[in-house]
């Protein structure tokens, strides 16, 4: 009876042993599970903006100058502003402005003559090369390199896509649409009453229109030397 007994209580043993080690493992896994769950999260949160999200936000950077010099582009500026701005500025910018869109012409006007080429950022790849962009995945900023006298500034972006990425200006949380139309009014005065200033270099002459209307969406206190 006693080998019988020893047999049953062995067999019971190793059942425990057996079971407690795939409860081991089970803990195991699910410790590893969620540290791995944990690194991507943090590797998401502060990861750098990567070579696309760079890519991207100069195209919207460009889209936004574009968007500025045409006639009734403010309405297409703002969408290229964060959701916050857009639901602040509303259907502001869909009215129409003979003052803005005046400025905006006598530019394309002067461009055309001057470069004998129509007013299009957009197609010129290198010119936000040296602005220096920074930030995560979520959260960006894009210094403005100084022109002259006029000093450097920060235009901040934020990241609103769930599936792509869409990034978009954050423009300062006192930016009305009356206020934005003013400030780009203001800048693109500044801009073409100084035409006989404009670099001979056409490229250049893109990068000081982007300074003027992109300091327009940030803080940036500018006044022409």
């Amino acid at each position: 009876m006693r080998p019988v007994m020893y047999c049953l209580a062995s067999a019971a043993l190793a059942v425990g042993v057996s079971a407690c080690s795939e409860d081991q493992n089970a803990q195991r896994a699910s410790d590893t599970h969620r540290k791995t769950e944990t690194e991507v999260t943090m590797r998401n949160d502060t990861a750098a903006p990567s070579d696309a999200d760079v890519k991207r936000i100069r195209e919207v950077l460009a889209e936004t100058v574009d968007a500025a010099l045409t006639k009734g582009g403010l309405d297409d500026v703002v969408e290229r502003l964060s959701k916050t701005d857009r639901d602040r500025i509303g259907k502001y910018a869909n009215n129409s402005y003979p003052d803005l869109d005046g400025r905006v012409a006598e530019i394309q006007n002067s461009w055309r003559d001057r470069f004998q080429h129509d007013f299009k950022l957009k197609s010129d790849e290198a010119a936000f090369t040296d602005y220096r962009i920074s930030g995560d995945a979520y959260h960006a900023t894009a210094v403005v390199p100084a022109m002259g006298k006029m000093p450097a500034y920060t235009v901040r972006l934020v990241n609103e896509g769930t599936v792509k990425n869409t990034w978009r200006i954050d423009a300062p949380d006192d930016v009305s649409g009356q206020m934005l139309k003013d400030r780009m009014l203001n800048h693109l005065t500044m801009f073409g009453q100084h035409r006989d200033m404009w670099p001979a270099d056409m490229h250049e002459a893109y990068r000081v229109a982007a300074y003027h209307v992109l300091a327009a969406l940030s803080n940036a206190n500018v006044t022409m030397p």
